[in-house]
């Protein structure tokens, strides 16, 4: 676009904070990757001091450095007509260099400060990106992929490498209103871009919001804007950037030449997202002329991060004669285009096209976007179509599909906690998983009568993040993922046999308990005890995490199925047993079987006094440890008694007389009734 309808729809820029990503708060780190992947942009606020400095190096262009002026060694007019004047200076492999042109040094030393700020963050950005890659939340998943290769067959495997070694461009900029009477100033009532539409060609970009300044360096009070960006579906919006961030953006480098290897993409490689951009000056928004309230000039500054001269340009992208070619090659290429009058701009582009440069081009990402509505604003949703083909409405930032809604692209994109629409190109106000296509009624002039967009909407989440959410609430909301990317509850069929399933997982974790006391009594004495014990401990700890997760899933249905079938379970396997010290059910069985003590003393029945006799009593009314205790005790006093075993589980007590002694089982169930429990003999009077 280079003139069109400047009304955009403001964006918030996707933000992380500084001191998140200086702690290595992997959530950040995260978030971070993801966006550059997916919008291609990121802000990083929060740095303490960098706001004021940010205001008084700004400030400083027109008062220090001569700009607009001759101390300006760059001059341009802009598409708009307006006067561009411009300092640069140059990092090189992380040693900053002076600002060159001539420029009394007081204007380097003003600036110093925020090209540190900006060094400072970019570093940590970096540094946060590699960690991301790494080591993403959730994944559990590592990789070490080399994001460029170089002529000496080292590569460069990281963001912080490719930044410490590189070089970096930088550029201060004052922009200054068009000459109404000149030949290049527009008609009183055309609006038109500074910059049009385009991609930077260097690997990132990162940028301070632009500083308003009235007559006599003054800072305006007026926020700064006037940064377009195309979002991935074709819309075009405003970028609202905090003063108090730096702002990333994507360049064609970062997208045709990194090869970002991360989990959410199986582990394949996956592209950053160049992030077509164009700049409104203030003075050409809302067709009027010049006023006081508008600010006379704007300041900006930016650096573009370019690889190490000797990175190698992927082959995919390098197809011209001797490639592959070395990033320093390309720019002597681009550098003697420049030389030789061509149009070729190296922070913007990758200049003209020419038997040589044609393969290095690529074509960038948002020449094949499809522009949706008139200046991607529409009184409608806009339309797009998923991956899939069906047919879309762009909703939270994505293409949603409502190929499923009686009113097809006709659908809104509503915010299902309020009832109200939404505009599909921003986040959704009131939290991740509420906004999706509905129809409206458009004869109330209100989306009070609503259908729903299907069951559920998008490829599935493995959680929801605001809370638990019923399928029986106003609204659709996001499939759900259960335990599996593949097992997708996207349709009612699928969700009642999860229920019903989920049910059964937890019926089955008490069923364990009872299987595993059960054959620990079994097979007590066998050498086959340790194997069989330790199997069934273990899938019954690998069946209770399962339904743990499930329950981690915050969805309310199956939570509610977990808790019933625990409870059921419990009462058909379980109830006559004395309550364990805990409700974990991974581990719900293991205090109500048999102590390890009484394990090995039963293991070594046919050791133990194979000489003396051995009297069996049934015991009613223990319901805890205490209450074995108690009948120990007083079983253990009786004469000629040399060992008793008294098993909670099975309500019985064993008692392993001394060889020759003569055992007293009467006097041994008066002991037990003494205890305050009931006994009988069990399995014969004597063994």
């Amino acid at each position: 676009i280079s003139s069109c309808d400047l009304a955009h729809p403001p964006f918030p820029v996707p933000t992380v904070e500084f001191t998140k990503l200086e702690s290595h708060d992997s959530a950040s780190a995260a978030e971070a990757l993801h966006a550059l992947l997916t919008l291609g942009v990121v802000a990083v606020r929060g740095l303490p001091g960098y706001a004021e400095e940010r205001r008084a190096a700004l400030a400083a262009l027109q008062d220090v450095c001569g700009l607009p002026g001759d101390g300006a060694r760059l001059t341009a007019t802009m598409a708009d007509g307006s006067r561009r004047s411009s300092v640069a200076a140059w990092t090189k492999q992380g040693r900053p260099q002076a600002v060159e042109g001539g420029v009394d040094p007081a204007c380097d030393a003003l600036v110093a400060p925020l090209r540190t700020y900006v060094d400072v963050t970019a570093r940590q950005l970096f540094h946060a990106l590699d960690q991301a890659r790494a080591w993403l939340p959730g994944h559990h998943t590592e990789f070490s992929s080399t994001l460029m290769e170089s002529s000496d067959k080292r590569g460069y495997s990281s963001f912080a490498e490719l930044f410490h070694e590189g070089d970096h461009l930088e550029h201060f900029h004052v922009y200054e209103p068009p000459n109404r009477g000149s030949a290049n100033a527009p008609e009183a009532k055309e609006e038109r871009l500074a910059l049009d539409m385009h991609t930077d060609s260097g690997l990132l970009i990162a940028m301070t919001p632009g500083l308003h300044l009235g007559s006599d360096s003054i800072a305006s009070s007026s926020p700064d804007g006037g940064l377009l960006m195309m979002l991935p579906h074709g819309t075009i919006v405003e970028a609202e950037v905090p003063e108090d961030a730096v702002l990333f953006l994507v360049g064609q480098g970062g997208a045709d030449w990194l090869q970002v290897q991360h989990p959410g993409t199986g582990g394949g490689e996956a592209s950053l997202r160049a992030v077509p951009h164009a700049l409104v000056l203030p003075w050409q928004r809302g067709h009027r002329s010049l006023a006081r309230d508008v600010p006379q000039s704007r300041a900006w500054h930016g650096r573009m991060f370019f690889p190490p001269t000797d990175a190698l340009l992927p082959s995919s992208v390098s197809t011209a004669p001797g490639a592959p070619w070395t990033f320093e090659r390309l720019r002597s290429m681009q550098m003697h285009a420049v030389a030789g009058g061509e149009a070729a701009t190296i922070g913007c582009g990758l200049g003209p096209e020419d038997d040589q440069s044609r393969g290095l081009r690529g074509t960038a990402p948002w020449a094949q976007s499809r522009t949706l509505g008139v200046a991607g604003v529409s009184s409608a949703a806009d339309v797009c179509t998923t991956d899939d083909g069906d047919q879309g409405i762009v909703c939270w930032m994505q293409c949603m599909d409502v190929s499923t809604l009686p009113c097809g692209q006709d659908a809104q994109c509503v915010d299902a906690s309020t009832g109200d629409v939404v505009p599909g190109t921003i986040m959704c106000p009131t939290g991740i998983d509420n906004c999706q296509p509905e129809c409206v009624d458009s004869d109330s002039g209100s989306n009070s009568t609503r259908y729903s967009g299907g069951f559920c909407w998008g490829t599935g989440t493995d959680m929801y993040m605001d809370g638990f959410t019923s399928q029986f609430d106003s609204g659709s909301h996001a499939c759900l993922n259960l335990l599996f990317k593949t097992w997708t509850l996207d349709n009612e069929v699928k969700f009642a046999f999860a229920c019903i399933g989920t049910f059964l997982l937890a019926m089955f974790t008490e069923l364990l308990t009872l299987i595993r006391r059960k054959t620990l009594v079994r097979l007590r004495g066998t050498r086959h005890v340790p194997v069989v014990m330790s199997c069934l401990h273990g899938l019954q700890v690998g069946v209770g995490y399962m339904a743990m997760l499930v329950a981690m899933t915050y969805q309310v249905e199956l939570f509610v199925a977990i808790i019933l079938g625990l409870s059921i379970g419990h009462y058909l396997f379980n109830v006559s047993v004395p309550p364990p010290e805990t409700t974990d059910p991974c581990c719900v069985g293991r205090d109500v079987l048999t102590p390890m003590t009484d394990y090995v003393a039963l293991r070594d029945d046919a050791k133990l006094n194979s000489a003396g006799p051995v009297v069996i009593l049934h015991v009613e009314g223990m319901t805890c440890g205490n209450c074995t205790s108690t009948v120990h005790k007083g079983l253990q006093a009786l004469p000629g008694v040399e060992r008793v075993l008294v098993n909670l589980a099975e309500n019985s007590a064993k008692l392993f007389y001394e060889p020759g002694f003569l055992a007293d089982a009467a006097a041994a169930i008066e002991t037990v009734q003494s205890c305050g429990y009931d006994a009988t003999l069990g399995r014969g009077q004597y063994q």
